[in-house]
């Protein structure tokens, strides 16, 4: 009966919970789709990217939309973007401006793209964005020198927080905790910042090679909890669920941190690819290109 009842658990952990097609399009040269929060995020082309299409938990187009930020010459350059319980999102964002540094920030939109506010950050910029479950917002980024150009020299924190009317509340995570080498919260790649209600996920550089990475988590008071390495070129996607269990994408397979022995352990892998987390669940989608259809599922 025992055994019985680990086979059963074992199938139900392999079978969705919920499946849902969505209108959203993977294109197969183009920049691959992001999760945030229950959207769906594509991109077109291969970059800058001035903007994106977003689609909502219902799976259809919400808006599709490129974006200026006040006082730029230009269009912006979008690093990433996260969204609320509600819809409305936060931009992380970039623009040529009247300053040696740029512009930089953080575009707030509501459930239509329509833009509501800008938080300059002046010369941090901030590549990677996410949404509190109190609708405060955590950025990772990096500080440029007063020239503009390079990394500053200065120490500065790597990650900051916002309230929605753009006031920082409070930065954590100081540069010279990192090895010399790559800024660790630089735009793109597998880099991410996740928040939850009680803490504050970071995957970021932590050498002198892309391939050098590290797992950082906070408490909502800046306090690490856990750093980790995660060396290798074979991870990308990070997730952190609501309940503060981290899985990576190994390429091939799935990996998950273990909170006791502080080492990545391989778990079952439940879809084609890893898409994001939704709550305490597992999001995944079909591998490549193609309309993309979404699948949760229960943690392995």
């Amino acid at each position: 009966m025992f055994l019985c009842s680990i086979c059963l658990l074992s199938i139900l952990a392999q079978s969705p919970v919920r499946e849902m097609p969505t209108q959203a399009v993977a294109v197969g040269n183009e920049r691959v789709p992001w999760f945030r929060h229950g959207h769906v995020v594509t991109f077109r082309g291969r970059g800058p990217y001035h903007g994106f299409a977003a689609y909502g938990p219902d799976g259809k187009l919400t808006f599709d939309k490129s974006f200026e930020l006040p006082g730029s010459a230009g269009l912006a350059s979008v690093g990433d973007v996260d969204f609320d319980a509600n819809g409305n999102a936060a931009v992380a964002a970039s623009a040529t401006g009247s300053t040696a540094c740029g512009l930089h920030g953080v575009l707030l939109l509501d459930g239509t793209g329509l833009q509501i506010r800008f938080i300059d950050t002046g010369c941090y910029i901030p590549g990677h964005v996410s949404i509190a479950p109190d609708h405060t917002i955590w950025t990772l980024g990096w500080q440029r020198d007063a020239g503009g150009v390079y990394e500053d020299r200065e120490d500065y924190m790597i990650v900051r927080h916002y309230n929605l009317e753009g006031k920082q509340l409070d930065a954590f995570l100081p540069r010279s905790a990192f090895p010399k080498g790559l800024t660790p919260g630089s735009p793109g790649g597998p880099v991410s910042i996740a928040a939850t209600a009680e803490r504050i996920g970071v995957l970021c550089y932590s050498g002198t090679e892309g391939s050098k990475r590290e797992w950082v988590e906070l408490d909502m008071s800046g306090k690490a909890i856990r750093r980790v390495r995660l060396d290798g070129n074979q991870y990308f996607t990070a997730v952190f669920t609501a309940d503060h269990r981290v899985y990576v994408d190994a390429n091939p397979g799935l990996v998950r941190l273990d909170a006791v022995t502080q080492t990545w352990k391989p778990v079952a892998q439940q879809g084609p690819a890893l898409f994001g987390a939704d709550g305490n669940k597992l999001v995944y989608r079909n591998a490549c290109c193609g309309p993309i259809q979404l699948q949760w599922f229960e943690q392995p």
